[in-house]
C-alpha cells in the first residue's frame, strides 16, 4: 500500500478523529501524531518492518471497538489492534497510514468458581492474567513472557511451560466476543458460530478483534510451586547439551519444560554462554532424574534450585530475560529494529547447533549489534490428547522443539544483511529440521524480509486451507483483517 501525501495525511487524520469522537463512548479517545498518547500506541519490540498508522484510539467499551472497525473500513482505511506491542512478524509492514485501536484500557476480568473460567478484556496481559487467576489459586498454560497481550498469544496458538498439563491456550478457550469487519461483535464458541471458533482458535487474527475472551482454568498442583534451574554451560559443552537434550525431546514429562538461551554475556560475567533453563512443575524430589542429567556435565555455573509461584517463574527464569529484555518495554529502544528467524524441529540437529552458536559469537563483535538464539521444548501430552482437526493450530504433532534467532540493530540500514544472515540459518534449520518442509508456529512467522508459506503456517492438509478460505469468505469477505499473518496474501487484489 502506498503512503499518503502528507498534506492529504494530515487532513485524513484531522478527519479521523473529529468523525471518530462522535461515534465513541464518551469516554473512549482518539489521538493524533505528535501526542504523548498516540506515541504511547506506538511502540513497539520491533520497529522492524512495522506497519504506520495516523490515527490511535482508545476504546472504552466494545462497542468503540465495532464502531472503529466499521467507520475505518466505511472510509477505506486499513485498522488493526494492539495489545502488547510484541508482534515480530513483519507482515504488518504492508498496513500503512491506518488506525490502530489501543486495547489497553479493556483489561476487566471475572472468576467464575462454579464453571472454573475467568473472562478476560482484549486488553489484558499475560502476566495480568497470570496474577488475577494465582490470587483464586488457579493456573493454566500461557506464554512464557508477561508482557505479551494474552489474546494475541492464544488466537495464534498459545504454546507455553504448561501445556503438557492443559494443552495451548487457544485449547483453554471456551468462548469469545470477536468484533468482526462489519462492525458487528458476535460470540464464538462450540455451540455459538462454531465454525468461527474453530478458526479463531489458532489463527484468530484473520478475522476480526477479540474484545474478551474465557478461558478454562484448573486449580494449582503442587501448592503452586515450580523449580527453576539455570546452567550456565561453555559453547564448547554444546554437543554433551544436546545429547542430553535429545534424549528427552519428544517423550517430555508434562513436569518438565526446557529452554536453551545462547548469551553473548551470562549473569556470571561469562561470554557466549549456552544457558539451559530447566523449570520443573511437581514435587522436587521427582526433578532429580533430570536435573542430575544437566549437572552431570559439569555447568561453568551449577544452578541452586529456585522455587517460586507461577506469576513470578516468567520473571525469574532465564537469569531475568523478561525483567531486563523481552518483557522490559524500556529496553526495546536500545536496539530498535529485530529480526526474527524461527522454524520448528524434531530433534536438535547437534553439528547445526554448533554452527550456529559460533556463527553468533562471531556476529557479535560488532557493538553495535546484538543476537540471540532461543529454542524451547515443551511437553506436548495433553495437547496431543486433542484431536487435531478440534482447532485451526496445525501442529500438534509437528512442533517438538521451537527454534528462534533474532538478531537486533541500531542502524536500519543493516537491515537487508542481518535478514540474509537469518535466512540462510533457517534454511538451514528448515533443512535439519527432522521435518520435509517448514512447520511454523504463527506467532513466530515471517520475521524477516522472507515470507513464509501461508501452509507452513496454517497447515499442509488441504482441508485445512479450504476451511480456513471458506471462514474468510463467510466472515471477512473483503479481506480486510490481512495483516498478521493473513491466510488471504495481501497482495491480491481486495473488494
Amino acid at each position: 500500500m502506498a503512503k499518503l501525501d502528507e498534506t492529504y495525511r494530515q487532513y485524513l487524520a484531522i478527519s479521523i478523529q473529529k468523525e471518530l469522537c462522535n461515534l465513541l463512548s464518551l469516554e473512549a479517545e482518539v489521538y493524533l501524531p505528535g501526542s504523548e498518547r498516540f506515541e504511547d500506541s506506538q511502540f513497539r519490540f520491533t520497529e522492524y518492518g512495522r506497519p504506520t498508522f495516523i490515527a490511535a484510539v482508545y476504546p472504552k467499551t466494545y462497542l468503540d471497538v465495532a464502531n472503529s472497525i466499521r467507520y475505518a473500513h466505511t472510509r477505506g482505511i486499513p485498522c488493526t489492534a494492539k495489545g502488547g506491542g510484541h508482534c515480530v512478524s513483519s507482515s504488518m509492514q504492508t498496513l500503512q497510514d491506518g488506525i490502530v485501536i489501543d486495547l489497553q484500557p479493556l483489561k476487566e476480568m471475572n472468576y467464575d468458581e462454579k464453571n472454573q473460567e475467568v473472562t478476560a478484556g482484549g486488553g489484558v496481559l499475560s502476566g495480568e492474567f497470570l496474577d488475577y487467576i494465582h490470587g483464586f489459586n488457579m493456573e493454566t498454560n500461557v506464554g512464557s513472557c508477561p508482557t505479551t497481550g494474552l489474546m494475541g498469544v492464544a488466537i495464534g496458538g498459545g504454546i507455553g511451560r504448561l501445556q503438557g498439563k492443559y494443552g495451548y491456550l487457544s485449547d483453554n478457550i471456551t468462548s469469545c466476543k470477536i468484533a468482526l469487519a462489519d462492525g458487528s461483535i458476535v460470540e464464538a464458541s462450540a455451540t455459538n458460530n462454531p465454525d468461527l471458533f474453530w478458526g479463531v482458535c489458532g489463527a484468530g487474527h484473520n478475522f476480526g478483534i477479540v474484545v474478551e475472551a474465557t478461558f478454562k482454568v484448573y486449580p494449582q498442583q503442587h501448592g503452586g510451586l515450580h523449580h527453576n534451574w539455570d546452567f550456565e554451560f561453555q559453547v564448547g559443552q554444546a554437543r554433551a547439551v544436546f545429547e542430553v537434550l535429545n534424549r528427552w525431546v519428544g517423550k517430555m514429562v508434562p513436569n518438565l519444560a526446557v529452554f536453551v538461551l545462547w548469551k553473548r554475556v551470562a549473569a556470571s560475567g561469562a561470554k557466549n554462554v549456552i544457558l539451559v533453563n530447566a523449570v520443573w512443575s511437581g514435587p522436587l524430589d521427582e526433578a532429580d532424574e533430570y536435573i542430575s542429567q544437566l549437572h552431570a556435565i559439569s555447568p561453568i555455573v551449577p544452578s541452586a534450585v529456585q522455587t517460586v509461584e507461577w506469576p513470578e517463574l516468567s520473571w525469574i527464569a532465564l537469569q531475568g530475560i523478561n525483567r531486563t529484555y523481552l518483557g522490559s518495554p524500556e529496553s526495546w529502544n536500545l536496539y530498535p529494529y529485530k529480526l526474527f528467524a524461527a522454524a520448528s524441529a524434531k530433534t536438535f540437529d547437534i553439528d547445526t547447533m554448533c554452527d550456529i552458536f559460533q556463527a553468533l559469537e562471531s556476529m557479535t563483535a560488532d557493538d553495535n549489534l546484538r543476537a540471540l538464539a532461543m529454542f524451547e521444548v515443551f511437553s506436548h501430552h495433553r495437547a496431543q490428547e486433542i484431536p487435531d482437526d478440534a482447532t485451526a493450530f496445525p501442529w500438534r504433532h509437528g512442533s517438538d522443539i521451537f527454534q528462534m534467532l533474532q538478531v537486533s540493530i541500531k542502524d536500519p540500514k543493516k537491515s537487508d544483511a542481518c535478514a540474509e544472515w537469518l535466512n540462510q540459518w533457517k534454511r538451514t534449520m528448515i533443512a535439519k529440521s527432522g521435518y520435509p518442509r517448514l512447520q511454523q508456529y504463527a506467532n513466530y512467522g515471517h520475521g524477516t524480509n522472507q515470507k513464509d508459506p501461508v501452509e507452513a503456517l496454517y497447515g499442509y492438509d488441504k482441508w485445512r486451507m479450504k476451511r480456513l478460505r471458506g471462514l474468510k469468505a463467510k466472515y471477512d469477505e473483503k479481506n480486510w483483517f490481512r495483516w498478521y499473518q493473513p491466510i488471504i496474501d495481501p497482495t491480491d487484489k481486495h473488494g
